[in-house]
């Protein structure tokens, strides 16, 4: 269990987070969503011991401040959105791990990292990642450069990692995506917690529409099959 307890993070007199509380679960997978600017990535950064903040982050009990380095290391890992393109074969990379290899289409394995496209280096970071047993992992828009076929890669790899009962964060805007995967839905806007809660009373609630001026609708198609997708509200 992860316990976010009054959290705030500042920039001189600005906060950046403010006053944000909740509990995560461990095998929960939570989607992380809001506009751009409303504090998703720091939120995340934070969780992984980025930057300095107030209020109080423990892990099982355990005081993220208080943790020694090797601790933190065994509590959160965190895949940014700018990712790092070194001369280094993929498979030499993965070398460093115990597993991992596998997830990554076979095509990439001999590839220099610095030679892969944004999406592939996504791929690569993200299996390395999830070879280090942590508690939490934090996903920054792991889905943003990828094709679809290779999203679902991804999202393979998220249930993975709550099937052995660990706590995953992931942000995304395409909303209708978040839902069907996550657990639950953390919705930011301007710093603060707008909503904290299952993907059900998420749906139910009118919050997608108040935050984000987003309204769900239930497309079905040909085969009878029912999609979700989020539109832009109509204004009167």
């Amino acid at each position: 269990m992860i316990c976010i307890d009054r959290l705030s993070v500042r920039c001189g007199k600005a906060f950046l987070l403010e006053d944000l509380s909740l509990a995560l679960e461990d095998g929960k997978a939570y989607a992380l969503i809001g506009r751009n600017g409303s504090g998703k990535t720091t939120f995340m950064r934070t969780l992984c011991s980025c930057y300095p903040y107030t209020g109080s982050v423990s892990f099982d009990g355990r005081q993220l401040r208080d943790m020694t380095r090797k601790e933190r290391e065994r509590a959160h890992a965190l895949l940014p959105q700018s990712l790092p393109a070194p001369d280094l074969s993929v498979r030499s990379l993965m070398s460093f791990v115990k597993s991992g290899l596998s997830f990554i289409p076979p095509c990439l394995a001999d590839r220099k990292i610095s030679s892969l496209s944004g999406g592939e280096r996504q791929l690569v970071f993200l299996a390395f990642l999830s070879a280090h047993d942590v508690s939490l992992y934090c996903l920054d828009e792991a889905q943003s450069s990828l094709d679809f076929i290779r999203q679902d890669l991804v999202e393979e790899q998220v249930r993975a990692l709550r099937e052995r009962g660990r706590t995953v964060i992931f942000s995304s805007h395409d909303i209708s995506r978040a839902v069907s995967l996550a657990d639950g839905i953390i919705l930011l806007s301007s710093g603060r917690l707008a909503f904290f809660g299952t993907c059900g009373d998420f749906m139910r609630s009118d919050v997608s529409q108040t935050v984000l001026g987003l309204k769900a609708e239930e497309l079905t198609d040909r085969s009878g099959n029912r999609h979700l997708l989020f539109m832009p509200a109509r204004r009167d």
